[in-house]
């Protein structure tokens, strides 16, 4: 019982502390595996893309399907929680258009795979000072414009109200690196890079 203990007590003073960072597929990891570790269900969640939040279903079934693969796969549950995955991949690739990430880690001769997708976060700021979030399905430079004059943001669909252009007082564009599958949690393989 004491060794059972002491072992708990071990394994918990190995989480990582919390922190958030999309710059890149491995701080993206490493913040889900962060907020994983201490039991922070919406930080976990908010690393997730949206594609991923729609196939899941929601915060609900993801907090689930998280439950239940912990729960069903303890070696996986200590994987994702206590090992540095990022530095632990024995595969680590990107697509060729640089918009999808893809790693692979092993132990024991069991597999896991992570894979990532960017996307580019947009935030109106109003008069008012609401902010108005929103979401692009590409890199932020797909959405960028230039000619010798000049230089544009297009954003491809509305995502403010009607008459709300208006009242527009900051903008900000920022890209980030979300979590798109995770074998074994994610209704669907992870997409293969080529």
């Amino acid at each position: 019982m004491l060794r059972a203990v002491l072992l708990v007590g071990l394994v918990a003073a190995c989480c990582p502390p919390l922190k958030t960072s999309y710059a890149t597929p491995a701080e993206t990891l490493g913040t889900w595996q962060a907020h994983l570790c201490h039991d922070d269900v919406e930080g976990e969640y908010r690393c997730l893309s949206r594609g991923l939040q729609g196939t899941i279903g929601g915060f609900e079934t993801y907090f689930a399907a998280r439950r239940k693969l912990l729960d069903d796969e303890p070696f996986v549950a200590f994987l994702v929680q206590r090992v540095d995955l990022p530095g632990r991949a024995i595969e680590d690739a990107r697509s060729p258009d640089g918009l999808r990430h893809r790693m692979v880690f092993e132990e024991s001769g069991q597999r896991f795979a992570v894979e990532f997708v960017v996307e580019t976060l947009v935030t109106f700021r109003l008069d008012d000072g609401t902010e108005v979030p929103g979401r692009l399905d590409r890199e932020l430079a797909y959405y960028l414009g230039r000619d010798r004059r000049q230089q544009w943001l297009t954003i491809p669909r509305p995502l403010l109200d009607e008459g709300q252009e208006r009242s527009v007082r900051a903008l900000h564009v920022e890209e980030h690196w979300r979590i798109d599958a995770i074998e074994g949690l994610t209704p669907q393989a992870p997409k293969v890079i080529e």
